[in-house]
């Protein structure tokens, strides 16, 4: 299922069994999940762009903690390795 998400300001552009996003600080973000999945073995794609002058934005995740069937952090960094808040962050989980 997708995510989008703004990053500058927080919000669930379009969700798919996200219930919240939690903002963790700059670029480090919790995707809850509104149902557990039934594994916590799920492969993660994303991406995320809009940030102005920063190129090559790409999404790290998990980000310091393993995914859980509940929810899954994550970070956006630019493309000198700094957090960063994009505008357009979206996230595809494939269970």
């Amino acid at each position: 299922f997708p995510v989008t998400i703004s990053g500058t300001n927080v919000t669930i552009r379009d969700d798919f069994n996200v219930s919240s996003i939690t903002d963790n600080g700059t670029g480090d973000y919790t995707i809850n999940f509104a149902s557990a999945l039934s594994s916590a073995n799920y492969a993660i794609v994303g991406s995320a762009g809009g940030g102005g002058a920063n190129v090559n934005p790409r999404i790290v995740g998990p980000s310091q903690a393993n995914p859980t069937t509940t929810n899954l952090r994550i970070t956006v960094v630019e493309d000198a390795g700094n957090l960063d808040d994009m505008a357009y962050v979206s996230v595809a989980i494939f269970i």
